[in-house]
């Protein structure tokens, strides 16, 4: 027997009649609340909207001499893209990086690009500068756990000439080395699988002000 036979199946929501099933059909399901839903592959204009300083945080891949795992601070960018998902809202991206303007950094590499700015030795550079900055970001795709997730590829300037997107979104920073409450005010993606109000918790900052309130 042909195993892509089609068969007859009694469907109930066709009062009682029956339909042809193709056993080897495999439908897309809709996106449910809250379901991840991925961004395609391409280039992407965008807006950053979101800064935030999650202080020092465990490096596993950053070890010291002794081969214990040492901390590095790092701060999160949001990108609010000009591509829609199915439910009208844009998409938001976030990428991590580590706070260093060292010439061989990401961050320094993106901040230098999008800006058109070239750091020299002593220079002084606030990451918040970047707020509301016009970009264009790389979207890649990648499977974990047979599941498929988008990332931040790369993040290159705007193209001199093309309209800028207007966001949708409020602005925003936080950093945990200032301190006070994080509410940010759109729903956040996860970072590396996390919340980001974890990974500020998990801060080397916000583990000893957590320390210096106990009464023990």
């Amino acid at each position: 027997m042909d195993a892509s036979a089609t068969t007859a199946k009694l469907d109930p929501a066709a009062n009682g009649s029956t339909v042809t099933i193709d056993p080897w059909a495999m439908e897309v399901p809709s996106p449910g609340a809250g379901d991840y839903v991925v961004c395609a592959p391409g280039n992407y204009p965008a807006t950053i909207i979101g800064v935030v300083d999650i202080g020092h945080q465990l490096d596993k891949f950053n070890k010291d001499r002794d081969g214990a795992t040492s901390e590095v601070r790092q701060l999160v960018l949001f990108f609010e893209l000009a591509e829609r998902q199915p439910d009208g809202k844009r998409f938001l991206l976030e990428r991590l990086y580590t706070w260093s303007l060292h010439e061989k950094s990401s961050f320094s590499k993106l901040a230098s690009s999008v800006l058109s700015r070239t750091f020299k030795e002593g220079d002084r550079f606030s990451p918040k500068e970047l707020l509301g900055v016009a970009v264009m970001v790389a979207v890649s795709n990648a499977m974990s756990a047979e599941k498929t997730y988008h990332k931040v590829e790369s993040v290159a300037a705007f193209p001199k000439g093309m309209q800028a997107p207007r966001p949708e979104n409020a602005l925003f920073s936080y950093s945990v080395v200032e301190g006070g409450e994080f509410h940010p005010p759109v729903e956040l993606p996860y970072v590396y699988g996390q919340p980001i109000k974890d990974l500020i918790a998990a801060s080397r900052e916000a583990r000893a002000r957590t320390a210096s309130d106990s009464p023990f």
